[in-house]
């Protein structure tokens, strides 16, 4: 069998343009969902697909948001909290426990297990799952 390697989306060579991922954060936040914050980017702040024209999708706006948070996990919870009130520890930690796996797809395996290093405290979470 034939050993594959998977494109890294968003590497080294990626020829996409960069979304402002903090601006995606904020807008899926305050804005409620994925959808309305594409719109927004298009609409007013001028920031579309560069090959399509379009707006960007909710998918896009989406993976952009969710790496913002997992590259900046205190600030985003700093605004996530403005916007939704005090989340327990536990709380955020799932949320990060389910999100941080789009790492792999996004800038590869040797980010995703510097991000575990980096962050012991959702590795903690994780382990207290499997009990």
């Amino acid at each position: 069998m034939r050993d594959y390697k998977l494109p890294v989306i968003g590497g080294k060579g990626y020829k996409g343009s960069k979304m402002d991922e903090k601006l995606c954060f904020q807008l899926w936040v305050y804005r409620g969902t994925a959808q309305k914050a594409a719109n927004a980017l298009k609409k007013e702040f001028n920031v579309f697909n560069k090959r399509t024209k379009k707006a960007y999708t909710s998918v896009a706006v989406m993976r952009a948001a969710k790496l913002y948070v997992l590259d900046n996990p205190d600030d985003a919870r700093v605004v996530w909290e403005d916007k939704y009130g005090e989340m327990q520890d536990e709380l955020w930690y799932d949320y990060l426990h389910r999100i941080h796996h789009i790492l792999i797809a996004m800038r590869g395996i040797d980010a995703y297990e510097k991000w575990r290093e980096d962050h012991p405290e959702v590795v903690e979470y994780e382990k207290s799952l499997e009990e």
